[in-house]
């Protein structure tokens, strides 16, 4: 019976793996058409806006800069179809291809552009570097920081409830930095959040447009996952794969964030020695005990902002030779 249960499983990964291939579009011989910037354009800015065609049956691109000594200065995997990028004044080449799990394109031909940079603001942009797009935090004191403009005199930073109807609850008109840490008590609830930058030079009266991105306030500690396989005082064979299982009941409050687990194998009821962790994004994981004995489990729930709840109540599993 081992023997055909083993077969019946080499069949399904191979089956497995190879429906991924299957699956996955061909596009080696598709070609990526670059829109910006074209081959010698000239931008003044301090930043380039990377656009190319959206490619059918590509799941990411990769994005190639290389400074006019040929050295590379990016070189990033995204799955969008454009990527904004602060550089420095120089010549510079960029290409890109396409690419799946199976496949790539070839890359572009590389096109040339000249960045070059003015006091005037007009056509510069913010790049913001910290908190990321769609960050999740339990931290209502956070540091905000984004990429300096060497033209800038000063910043306006912006922070927005979205989910209180897009309501501005803090501003700073004027900072010399460019960073800014917000106090204690200005982040009362959870909710989705949107912060704002811009550059301003009062000199020339120029600024730029406003960055922005969202983050999500998320205190509230999610429900408690309980243990459902195996059942508890099971009874296994020494060296047979065990998949465990238990609950998802789901994260709580305003703000949902996506969960993980933590499961905790131990030798000892207190869990003083602990065999096998894993850290898992879904409710499952396996393990093959080698040796006989009593063993226990149990499991708990981390959200993405940092909550997370107790252990649950211990299983026992008893395993025999």
């Amino acid at each position: 019976m081992k023997i055909k249960n083993n077969i019946l499983l080499a069949i399904l990964v191979i089956f497995t793996y190879g429906c991924e291939d299957i699956l996955e579009d061909d596009i080696t011989n598709d070609n990526i058409t670059m829109y910006y910037p074209l081959n010698n354009a000239e931008i003044e800015s301090n930043a380039v806006n990377f656009q190319w065609a959206s490619l059918d049956g590509a799941d990411e691109y990769r994005i190639q800069v290389f400074s006019e000594s040929n050295n590379m200065v990016l070189d990033s995997l995204v799955s969008t179809n454009h990527f904004i990028q602060p550089l420095n004044p120089g010549t510079y080449q960029w290409r890109v291809r396409g690419e799946n799990f199976a496949y790539e394109t070839a890359y572009t031909f590389p096109a040339t552009f000249t960045l070059t940079t003015s006091d005037d603001l007009t056509n510069q942009q913010i790049v913001l570097s910290y908190p990321s797009s769609g960050f999740y935090t339990q931290n209502t004191s956070l540091t905000f920081s984004w990429t300096p403009v060497n033209a800038a005199e000063y910043y306006v930073f912006q922070l927005i409830n979205v989910t209180a109807g897009n309501i501005l609850i803090h501003e700073e008109p004027q900072l010399n930095n460019s960073s800014f840490t917000l106090a204690s008590g200005v982040i009362t609830e959870d909710a989705q959040y949107s912060w704002k930058v811009k550059a301003v030079n009062s000199e020339n009266q120029t600024e730029t447009q406003f960055a922005s991105r969202n983050f999500y306030i998320d205190t509230t500690i999610p429900n408690q996952s309980q243990n459902t396989l195996p059942l508890n005082s099971t009874s296994i064979t020494q060296n047979t794969a065990v998949n465990f299982a238990w609950t998802a009941p789901g994260d709580t409050g305003v703000i949902t964030s996506p969960l993980s687990y933590t499961i905790q194998i131990a030798n000892d009821v207190s869990f003083n020695t602990i065999i096998q962790t894993g850290n898992v994004t879904t409710p499952a994981f396996e393990y093959t005990f080698t040796s006989g004995g009593d063993y226990y489990w149990r499991v708990k729930t981390k959200d993405q902002a940092g909550n997370e709840t107790g252990y649950s109540d211990y299983f026992t599993i008893t395993v025999t030779e």
